[in-house]
Order: structure tokens, then sequence, then C-alpha cells
């Protein structure tokens, strides 16, 4: 279905060690594994404010980024001719990457012990979370699909106890329209009465697609051939075609608004199939949690953190995966510097595949067409602006899309000038209890080809960026009347490669196929972009199928 938007102790050094219980460790400078700690996706913050903070259009936003560094993402490759260093430990599993991906394959995968290794501070990735004053946030993924009843996603969901702190998104679907807020803008609500003809004949093509539902990823088995024919066109195309020419401009700006928030580009990019797999998914009801996604996160590293042998290493940076002899050897730095190297008979790769194919050894002669396909996904960057209110928010409603003038750009070029936020979610929604202070979470996403190179200090500073957003939020506060001086702080976080591109042809074309096949059985690859589709469903479905066949040929070789 849909979004929104690693290590062990337990091989022969682990033993010898004496260390007994899973270990939420991080990489020190002595090559040893540190005492529990960190790692953990969502961070309290100490007291009002974390770290400094700098005084932009009369807000004071942190001065800093958080999410992750474009500019800082380095995964060196070691020279071909260079060997690992000494293997220093054995695993049956290790998983390059924490998050969502990287946690559920290691979640499945728990009894046999899995080392789990990731780059970052923090596990998560996307999803991680903060929590101010006792409300929990979400700096990146938001929400996810209420799952079908009996599905596997559901009995995972059950499981983690997710069941019991969500709250269910199915109402209205406000919007801001020409600086009005409008309730439910499909009650076409300033829809001009020349355009409704379009708009609902727009809602009947939802509610086709809601009962005939494109599944990505593809299910085996099932006549996929009428999903196939849907990627090979763009949504924008598809949807024209329906209606029998050009949609009217407000129908066009809303769904262009959709799509840049929810996939990172417009409708006139992403494959028909990947568009409607979103679209639809959204009439089933949106589980929303405190803290958003980083607590499906966090209930995954708290698990895992409590399995005995399971093993959870933070700022360790992978920087060789090779095939030696049938299994898999994994050199990794750790954050001081120190190159370590781990034998396993299963490698899992949940990384994005920008990373993955500069760090899996000799992939070119291991799998050509894999590589070429690797090379074809595309990524998108975005922000998001975390805005923390001294007051209570009166509106009680999730998403809220800003529509502005009604008017949307429909190519790149365009959205690099028109750059700005699309939607504002509020980030307290499912918070329990009657608070006092709220969070607005605004996306920001950045649409074009070359966007992440502006995240990079040397390009566009943080100040650049508060600086544009300022006028926006003033504007976004008076519709929520609000008043400036509640906002107690603005905390911006930037994802540099977050989206993969769902472009027409990823999946019909075959490039799918080729980009989630394994090298040999050793080599596994799960992340949401195995299917260009950002998406939480895509992370816990590919971890879901690919431990499965993992641990088939772990019990074989047992």
């Amino acid at each position: 279905m849909l979004d929104r938007r690693h290590f062990l102790g337990a091989g022969f050094a682990a033993l010898a060690l004496g260390l007994v219980g899973s270990r939420r460790a991080s990489c020190d400078a002595g090559g040893r594994i540190a005492p529990p700690s960190g790692g953990r996706p969502i961070l309290g913050l100490n007291g009002l404010m974390s770290g400094p903070t700098t005084l932009i259009g009369g807000y004071r936003f942190s001065s800093r980024f958080d999410g992750d560094w474009p500019e800082d993402v380095s995964h060196p490759p070691l020279d071909a001719s260079a060997q690992p260093q000494s293997i220093e430990e054995h695993s049956e599993v290790v998983v390059v990457g924490g998050g969502l991906s990287g946690l559920a394959c290691a979640y499945h995968l728990r009894e046999h012990r899995p080392i789990v290794l990731e780059r970052l501070g923090r596990f998560g990735g996307a999803s991680q979370g903060e929590r101010w004053r006792g409300t929990e946030y979400s700096l990146g993924g938001a929400y996810f699909i209420e799952p079908d009843k009996g599905s596997s996603l559901e009995s995972l969901y059950r499981e983690l106890g997710l069941d019991r702190i969500v709250r269910i998104d199915a109402g209205a679907s406000p919007a801001e329209l020409n600086g009005a807020f409008i309730d439910d803008f499909w009650t076409w609500a300033g829809v001009p009465d020349e355009d409704r003809p379009a708009f609902e004949a727009y809602r009947e093509l939802v509610a086709y697609y809601v009962e005939h539902y494109p599944e990505i990823p593809l299910v085996d088995g099932e006549d996929n051939e009428w999903i196939l024919e849907l990627d090979r066109v763009s949504l924008k195309e598809h949807v024209e075609t329906a209606l029998g020419g050009a949609a009217p401009a407000l129908l066009a700006s809303a769904i262009q608004s959709y799509c840049y928030s929810s996939f990172g580009a417009g409708w006139e990019e992403i494959s028909a199939a990947s568009g409607w797999n979103f679209i639809a998914a959204e009439e089933y009801g949106r589980w929303v949690l405190p803290g958003g996604n980083s607590t499906l996160a966090e209930r995954l590293w708290e698990r895992l953190s409590r399995e005995p042998g399971v093993s959870l290493r933070s700022s360790c940076n992978v920087v060789d995966i090779r095939l030696d002899g049938g299994d898999g050897v994994v050199t990794y730095d750790t954050g001081a510097g120190v190159r370590r190297t781990i034998r396993a008979s299963k490698v899992i790769v949940s990384c994005p595949k920008y990373v993955a194919k500069f760090i899996v050894r000799d992939l070119n002669n291991l799998d050509a067409e894999k590589l070429d396909a690797m090379q074809r996904i595309e990524y998108r960057p975005y922000v998001v602006a975390n805005v923390l209110l001294s007051v209570r928010l009166e509106r009680d409603f999730y998403d809220l899309f800003l529509l502005g003038d009604g008017v949307y750009p429909t190519n790149a070029e365009d959205a690099e000038k028109f750059s700005r936020p699309t939607d504002v979610v509020t980030g307290h929604f499912a918070q329990p209890g009657n608070r006092n202070q709220s969070v607005l979470t605004l996306y920001w996403p950045l649409p074009w080809d070359t966007a992440r190179f502006t995240l990079t200090p040397n390009v566009s500073p943080l100040e650049t960026y508060a600086a544009r957003l300022a006028p926006r939020l003033d504007a976004i506060l008076a519709l929520l009347e609000l008043p400036k001086r509640a906002v107690e702080q603005v905390r911006l976080v930037r994802w540099g490669h977050a989206m993969p591109v769902a472009r027409p042809g990823f999946i019909a074309d075959g490039l799918a196929e080729r980009v989630r096949r394994s090298i040999g059985e050793t080599i596994y690859f799960v992340e949401q972009d195995n299917w260009a589709l950002p998406a939480v469903e895509t992370c816990l479905l590919e971890a879901q199928s690919f431990s499965a066949e993992i641990e088939a040929g772990l019990t074989v070789r047992k």
C-alpha cells in the first residue's frame, strides 16, 4: 500500500567477550562495543529547546538542520586491491541500514541475532522523531494507511501494540485556498460551477481504484498485467484521458500539491500505478501515531533492544560489502574512524541504492543489469519544519493542504521557482490528553533533480531556508488564528535523498525486478526504492517477504 510521506554480539567474538543479551551500542574508538547508549529514533529535547537559536523573520529557528547531511554522506569504497581487516566477528545476519526497512528485517529475523549497522547516531532513518514537553512529533514520515483486516501488516501493528495508541484520520480534507480555510475541499467549496463535473468525474475515478486497488509491491501469482499497463503512463496522462481533456486548474493544483508532498515529484512525472496506489489508499483511512512514524521505528527499536543477542550499532558507516566463499564480508568505520569487519551468512542491504551501488564490491561483474537498474533510480529531497507552539490549536484537523491561489507548477523548472511548503500536519494529532501546547509540521518538498544541492551549507545555508519560510509561516499562523508570539521555536529538518521517484515504466520495464534481486543467496536488498515507492508499507512488506526467504536459507544451512 502506501505512506505519506544489526549488528550482533552473537558470533564468536561476542562469546569471547562474554556479552550477554542485546546491545544498544555505538562504535567506540577502541574498536570495542561500547555500553548500551543512544540510538533511539525519538529524541527527547532537553528543556525548552535543543541547542542555540537564530532569530529570523521574528522567529527563533534552531541554528542547525536535523535529519541527514547530504554533503557528509560519504561511503568511500575500499581500493580495488585492498583487503578487509581481519575478521573480528561472525554473524548469521548483518543488516546495513537502520531505517524502517532495516529495523523490520532485523525484527523478523531476531531469533538469528542480527547485527544492525546504522550510519547516523539514531535509528529510524526518515522516521525519526522528537519529544517536546511530553508531545512527540515526527521529523519525516507522519502516517501510514489503515491495514486490511487479517493482513500481515495488521498482525505486525498489533504485535507492536500500535492499535492501542493510534488515532485514525478518516475525516474531512481541509485546504487553504486564496487565504481562506476550507473545512473539506472535496465538498467543492471554492470550486467554480463549470469545473464541478470534472471534480465529480475525478471522485468517481478515485472510487474505482479503491475497489480495484493496484497493489505495490506486486503480489506473486495475481493478474498484475493491468497494473503494469497503469505503470506505463503518467498519472497526469491517465487522469486527463479519463476526464476526456485537460483537468481544470484547481483540480490539477490539488492533485499536484498531493503528489509533491507524497512523492516529491509532479503528477506528470510519476506513474499512474504508483499514483493510484497512494491516492486510493488514502480512502481507507490513515493511521496516525503519537510521534508519527517515529513511534513505529521506536517500537521496533525497543523490541530489538530487548532481544537476546541482537546488536544495534549506531554511528557505523559501512564502506564495503563483498562475497567471499559463499559468505558476505562487511567492513565499516566507527564514529571514531576505526575500521572493523564482520563475516555473515546473510547480508541485508537496507540503505538506498544510491549508497548500495558504491559499497557492494564488484557489483558490475556480479550483476551488471542490477547495477544499471539501480543507477536509473532518481531521488528527491524535502525539508520539514516543526513549529513548537505554547498554545493549544483549537481546530482539530490532521493534514491541511496549502493551495494558495489555486495554481501549481506543471514542470520541474517552474517547481524550483515556486518552491514552498505544500501542507501542514498537526504533529500532536494523536497525542493523548488535553495539552496546552501544539506542534505544526510543515512539509516542503523540493521536486526538481538538483534540489539536494540546495541543502548544502555552501549553496543554501539554513538561514536561506529560514528566511524563505518565515513569511509563509506568518500566513499559516494567521489562517489558523494563532499569535506569532506563541511560537517557541522552529526546527528545520532536511532529508537529502528521501524520495525515490516513481517514474512511468519502472515496474513495467522490469527495473524493479532487477533492483530487488539478490546477489547469489547471500546479499539481499530491502528498501522502499526497490519499487521506487516512498511508502511505509513498501518497507514493511519487502522486509516480510525477504526475511522469509532469508530465514529459509538459514534453516537449510543449519
